[in-house]
């Protein structure tokens, strides 16, 4: 993998481990990023130490604004905390091989009287980052670590003006979800379906007024509600506040 000043380009795609961050780098050419699926080893072939790393040994994706996802390929990366805010193109990026992505908050929840839990799926950080501020949590700290019955705190949190808000997260669920449906990952797609729809409704959601499924304080758009059953059932209500 060569780089020079105004960009990077490749002969070979390049396999790495850890953390890499390609934020505002110039792609002159397509590139691909793949997992290296063994330790390296140093010249006389001893296995190097990994014990610097905070992840298990793969891609850690970190952030790629500024970047061309055009050029982009992703093979076996982790995207967990990967900021996609300003780049370009995200609806061309393709995302192959064992794509590692956020979950949702685990265990049960207080709305009101309701307990209520998340739908398990995948989620990008931006969407953390917004719950996290929407929720007015506090950031992580030595006597207070991060949960994973929370959402994960943004590098600018608590600054509203520095964090993405709902509409900024479902443009970002929107594009990036053809990655997933070109690559024929429909449970993907489905996920950043699903994102994007409670990105959207999410502020009609907040409104007292709104009923859906017989709780206060549900709304969910119609666009985004899943088909009717066969049956004749009702469908399940789409948005997470009754999942």
């Amino acid at each position: 993998m060569g780089a020079d000043p105004l960009g990077i380009h490749s002969d070979h795609p390049p396999a790495l481990r850890g953390a890499l961050n390609l934020s505002h780098v110039v792609l002159s050419a397509p590139v691909a990023v793949t997992a290296h699926p063994t330790p390296f080893a140093s010249v006389t072939g001893t296995p190097l130490d990994e014990s610097v790393l905070t992840r298990p040994a793969t891609v850690r994706m970190t952030s790629v604004p500024g970047v061309d996802a055009a050029h982009l390929v992703l093979t076996d990366t982790d995207l967990a905390d990967c900021l996609f805010s300003g780049a370009f193109h995200l609806d061309q990026l393709r995302l192959e091989g064992r794509t590692t992505l956020a979950s949702t908050p685990t265990g049960w929840h207080h709305r009101g009287v309701w307990p209520v839990r998340w739908t398990r799926r995948r989620t990008l950080a931006e969407e953390h980052h917004w719950r996290a501020q929407a929720a007015e949590q506090h950031t992580p700290s030595a006597s207070t670590p991060a949960s994973s019955r929370q959402w994960r705190t943004g590098p600018h949190h608590p600054d509203p003006a520095l964090t993405p808000d709902s509409q900024d997260v479902a443009a970002l669920y929107r594009r990036l979800r053809k990655a997933f449906e070109d690559g024929k990952n429909e449970p993907g797609a489905a996920d950043f379906h699903y994102g994007e729809c409670a990105a959207t409704t999410h502020p009609a959601a907040r409104k007292a007024s709104a009923t859906c499924c017989g709780r206060t304080g549900c709304s969910p758009d119609p666009a985004c509600a899943p088909p009717a059953p066969p049956d004749g059932s009702s469908p399940p209500c789409p948005s997470p506040c009754c999942s």
